[in-house]
């Protein structure tokens, strides 16, 4: 995980999530390419910028590591969050998500299992 200067995304429609809070991951289930390892990027409601890179699994889902953001951040009760991935480590190459449709960025917020 590395914090960095938030890269503005034009996220003019993105879809909703509610993602259920692990202490260790939250998986998301983004219809990617299996096996691929592109790095997602994380804004939180401060504006707050961080990255990650994951690999998909077989299903074309990724989990964030809970371990790899400060403590406490996806807690219950913090609000939304932006969501996207790139292919690359600067996030200036979008991979769109795909859940009915595809979508270049994703705001979702956590809940409790």
């Amino acid at each position: 995980m590395r914090v960095c200067t938030p890269i503005l995304l034009n996220c003019d429609y993105c879809f909703t999530l509610d993602l259920i809070y692990y202490n260790t991951i939250m998986n998301v289930l983004a219809g990617l390419t299996p096996a691929s390892t592109p790095y997602i990027w994380i804004t939180d409601k401060f504006g707050n910028q961080y990255s990650d890179q994951v690999t998909v699994n077989a299903n074309g889902s990724f989990d964030i590591e809970v371990a790899n953001y400060p403590d406490g951040l996806f807690s219950e009760g913090n609000g939304w969050f932006d969501l996207f991935v790139s292919s690359d480590v600067d996030g200036l190459t979008i991979v769109p998500m795909v859940f009915y449709d595809h979508f270049n960025c994703v705001k979702f917020k956590t809940t409790c299992p």
